[in-house]
């Protein structure tokens, strides 16, 4: 990108414009109260557009004087007060990219306009114009260079959304190309555990797809490669087919996410990602996943609010995944004696797994092994705030008050907060009328 120049110019981005020569901030024509550090900042990216500006030099602009070392705090402070007022995320740039141990970097697509200094040619003819008349037509002129440019910010910042909140996504298992089985399906399911995150983005559920399968005269828990994950799109009248890849080139990692329509094969969004050596491949699918979620349409405050990382709500390990992930494939075709044991080597593996720990319990239960699948739910509730995401903290939560304390009403409480937060989860409204069931509030029920 070049960098700016003019004097006077106004430096748009997204909902924001710039004026660099008055030092202004305003977001879709109306003023934005900025304080003075984190302006200073914003203007010192803006004339480097794209280019790394060090903490050094940011120390020399904001803070000129003070060693290097004094100012560490208030430049994370300014970064921080800059990225609320642009509604930027450090997990998820758009416009201010964190270069790790060194600076920062303007990232946003950056346009200019200039504001025009001198007033145009006179006809042959016509009478010099006044000074009030030059101050009124530069003020007409840059008014009109201001209303063209929120004319082209309103309409690039409300871009049609590729999905709705209605629109169902079917997910295919990864195109493995790295000769690993462990990326077979751990990709896919962790995948799944990021995207239920989502209150927007609503997935085709395993129950729905493994029933698809059967009509398809398929196995529950086959393979979902792209064509039959076409199949069961169209079947499903879904709307969209969100496909994985991943490659690998000597330690380092690539891999790409592609929604694309059913129906008519048109990609709808597409997400590429690195990782720097397999222990960095699920957190770099986490921040794939979650630039997708933006494209497709999500928010950012969903994505901020809804977005743990997903080497946190699963795990470090990937042979705890594999287990895991061979656990949830065992279960629909053979049932959940035949599942547990994938699951407690996931547990095994990493004693903090809680996703893990939520299959296992109320598959005790499922085989009347009551007490042993008390104890882990019980083991799922004590890791819920570090180690599950908000829906899964929510199930937890409630089998924990519904049958570790017998609390129904604390239950209650948490099946109405999921089903709030997410109401296209069919479990939560299940056993909420489950629980008004057993408490004798059949109209509820």
């Amino acid at each position: 990108m070049a960098q700016t120049t003019d004097t006077g110019a106004i430096a748009r981005f997204g909902e924001f414009e710039v004026d660099l020569r008055q030092a202004s901030v305003g977001r879709n024509g109306t003023p934005v109260a900025i304080q003075e550090k984190p302006l200073q900042l914003l203007l010192a990216l803006l004339h480097k557009p794209g280019q790394l500006v060090s903490r050094e030099e940011l120390c020399g602009r904001l803070w000129p004087g003070e060693t290097f070392g004094a100012f560490e705090d208030g430049l994370n402070t300014a970064v921080r007060k800059l990225r609320i007022v642009l509604g930027d995320s450090a997990e998820v740039p758009q416009f201010i990219e964190t270069v790790p141990k060194r600076g920062y970097r303007f990232i946003g697509t950056l346009e200019h306009s200039t504001q025009p200094e001198t007033a145009p040619a006179l006809e042959s003819g016509s009478k010099p114009e006044s000074p009030r008349h030059r101050r009124l037509a530069k003020v007409l002129s840059v008014a009109a260079a201001l209303a063209i440019a929120m004319a082209g910010v309103l309409h690039s910042s409300h871009p049609h959304p590729a999905l709705t909140e209605k629109d169902v996504i079917v997910l295919t298992d990864f195109s493995n190309r790295t000769g690993e089985p462990v990326f077979d399906s751990t990709l896919r399911d962790s995948l799944a555990i990021g995207l239920e995150q989502s209150p927007f983005l609503n997935v085709l559920s395993d129950i729905k797809v493994n029933q698809t399968l059967k009509l398809m005269g398929r196995s529950p828990g086959d393979r979902i490669s792209q064509d039959v994950g076409r199949e069961i799109c169209v079947r499903t009248s879904s709307k969209a087919l969100l496909t994985g890849s991943i490659s690998r080139l000597d330690s380092q990692y690539a891999m790409e996410l592609k929604a694309i329509n059913c129906q008519t094969g048109e990609t709808l969004a597409a997400v590429e990602a690195e990782a720097k050596g397999r222990d960095k491949v699920l957190q770099s699918l986490g921040q794939a996943a979650n630039s997708l979620r933006l494209k497709l349409g999500e928010s950012l405050p969903s994505l901020q609010n809804h977005s743990k990382p997903l080497e946190e709500v699963t795990t470090s390990s990937l042979e705890a995944l594999q287990a895991y992930s061979d656990g949830v494939a065992v279960y629909p075709r053979k049932g959940a004696a035949e599942a547990i044991p994938f699951f407690r080597r996931a547990t095994e593996l990493d004693p903090n797994f809680a996703a893990a720990y939520t299959y296992l319990g109320p598959l005790y239960g499922n085989l009347g092994e009551i007490s042993t699948g008390i104890e882990y739910i019980r083991k799922a509730y004590e890791l819920r705030d570090r180690r599950l995401t908000a829906l899964e903290k929510y199930i937890v939560s409630a089998l924990y008050y519904q049958q570790v304390t017998g609390e129904l009403p604390k239950a209650i409480e948490q099946y109405a907060l999921l089903i709030k937060i997410y109401p296209r989860y069919y479990w939560g409204h299940n056993n909420l009328g489950g629980v008004y069931r057993d408490r004798g509030m059949f109209d509820q029920a």
